[in-house]
């Protein structure tokens, strides 16, 4: 075995190279195997205070959060430590996977309870679920509780149901302490006590769906699964037929003269949002010649039409366009396979492609206008 300055040493020429060696995957494999991994730093709340009484990040002291947390009997072991690179832009850790598994868990709650301007977190939480179509979950509690422990477990342990998996992918999550809590509305006239979590639902325009203790789903400090999946379930925003509302378009469009731009989106999907957000901002003039229609792969029957009109593509977002009478007349399917987001030199040949054969009255110029927006 190497001595503790040898594996300290060796740690931190890893550490040195990870800019290079980028972060490494938590594989599947034996749970007891030692490996090594790195975590990204930004966003952590971690202070102390500098010569100048400002606070700055200080890794030491979420390295001693992190072994003052999780197992810290585990760290006393001679084969397990963690250190911060020399860049100081991640921690690297080694250490068996199921500790690995436990640390991802630990710092997941800190990048969760970071925001201090919960006002501002939620309006653009709210944001994102009306482009996302989902809801606002929010989670009050303190930041190292038990039962903050039992809702990140919940929500991102591999052992969960799917039920309550798929249950929390109709929520955008965002936490905050109870005294955080207290400055938003939306709690009502009964702010979460200290010790107290509680849980909201709120509409993307921020209006509440419900309120409820969290106390309500867990059992000797363990999510009862069945409970919190049935409540998210009850609360999630409803979704129409697919079907019925991609008709609807066609009908609009047969009596526009126009083509129907369908755009297919899903949950927890960065570029179905990025997508949204484009094609909301070119709105003025993609409406001279489509109507654009807004699906989500959650909505019934979505798969079909994912079928027929891209060959069962599974990757999210895509798009087709068609006439009137729902041929397809092109879709984000190029020689590459999907494009999603248009954002490269070659999606972005394919997108403006798509627009070019399929226009009534849009320019050259105008089309070009439209690709050129693209971030």
């Amino acid at each position: 075995m190497f001595s503790g300055h040898v594996r300290w040493a060796m740690l931190s020429v890893i550490a040195s190279l990870l800019p290079l060696l980028h972060c490494q995957a938590l594989a599947a494999g034996e749970e007891d195997v030692t490996v090594i991994i790195s975590y990204p730093l930004d966003g952590l709340p971690v202070w102390s205070v500098d010569a100048a009484g400002e606070p700055q990040f200080d890794a030491s002291l979420l390295i001693a959060h992190i072994k003052g947390e999780v197992e810290p009997e585990g760290w006393k072991v001679g084969e397990v430590d963690v250190i911060e690179n020399a860049e100081g832009n991640c921690l690297v850790a080694v250490a068996p996977r199921n500790l690995h598994k436990k640390i991802s868990q630990f710092l997941a709650r800190q990048h969760a309870f970071a925001r201090h301007d919960v006002e501002a977190g939620l309006q653009e939480n709210l944001a994102t679920a009306a482009d996302a179509n989902q809801q606002v979950l929010l989670f009050a509690a303190e930041p190292n509780s038990k039962e903050t422990g039992a809702f990140f477990a919940a929500r991102f342990d591999e052992k969960s149901p799917e039920s309550l998996k798929a249950a929390f992918d109709n929520f955008v999550i965002q936490c905050m302490s109870p005294t955080q809590a207290k400055s938003l509305s939306c709690w009502g006239e009964l702010p979460p006590p200290a010790g107290s979590p509680r849980l909201a639902v709120l509409r993307a325009d921020g209006s509440v769906v419900a309120l409820s203790d969290f106390a309500e789903f867990c059992e000797s400090g363990l999510v009862k699964a069945e409970r919190l999946s049935e409540f998210l379930s009850q609360h999630a925003q409803e979704f129409c037929n697919a079907k019925e509302t991609l008709q609807a378009a066609l009908s609009q469009a047969s009596r526009e003269d126009k083509r129907v731009l369908v755009q297919m989106g899903g949950p927890n999907c960065a570029p179905c949002i990025m997508l949204t957000r484009y094609l909301d901002s070119q709105s003025e003039l993609m409406s001279k010649d489509f109507i654009r229609v807004k699906l989500d792969n959650r909505m019934p029957h979505s798969a079909e039409l994912s079928a027929e009109f891209v060959d069962g593509v599974g990757v999210i977002p895509w798009m087709a366009i068609l006439s009137s009478d729902g041929e397809v007349l092109a879709n984000s399917v190029g020689e590459e396979g999907n494009i999603g987001f248009p954002s490269g030199d070659a999606a972005k040949a394919h997108f403006r492609k798509m627009l070019t054969t399929t226009r009534r009255h849009l320019s050259d110029a105008e089309i070009e206008s439209i690709v050129e927006a693209i971030p």
